[in-house]
């Protein structure tokens, strides 16, 4: 009864937009996890350093340069320094950083829409299953 009040009720720019939205959330979930975070290059040289008008530090637990204006941090969880570190993030297991923080951005903003449309729907079937069971019952 539920799927029949889902398929009738449903346009078909409804579930082409829906499955649309799905679709895309599963890519920016996908590009989220799978593009490299901003791991820091591990073979600036001396050159390299002369020019840099600020002073460099080094990650005690890597030994890898931290630049300032890179925003380059340590992550705790994954044990890598990050450029442009945002924070490591519990459901794609991974850091966010400067590479894939779009993606992120996509990704959350994409569930949240995708949550309220799952939400409006399902609704929308309770009210017409209501209305459809209150016209059986003044039909007996």
């Amino acid at each position: 009864v539920f799927l029949y009040a889902v398929i009738s009720n449903v346009t078909i720019w409804g579930t082409v937009s829906g499955v649309l939205v799905l679709i895309l959330q599963l890519a920016s979930y996908s590009a989220t996890f799978l593009i490299n975070p901003g791991l820091p290059d591990r073979n600036v040289t001396r050159d390299d350093e002369s020019s840099l008008a600020y002073e460099i530090t080094y990650c005690v637990k890597c030994r890898l340069k931290q630049l300032p204006k890179n925003r380059t941090i340590h992550c705790f969880h994954c044990g890598v320094c990050v450029e442009g570190y945002d924070h490591h993030c519990p459901w794609t297991g991974k850091c966010i950083g400067r590479n894939n923080f779009f993606p992120f951005q996509a990704f959350v903003g994409l569930t949240i829409f995708l949550i309220l449309y799952i939400s409006l729907g399902s609704c929308l079937c309770v009210g017409f299953l209501q209305d459809e069971s209150s016209n059986q019952t003044d039909n007996i």
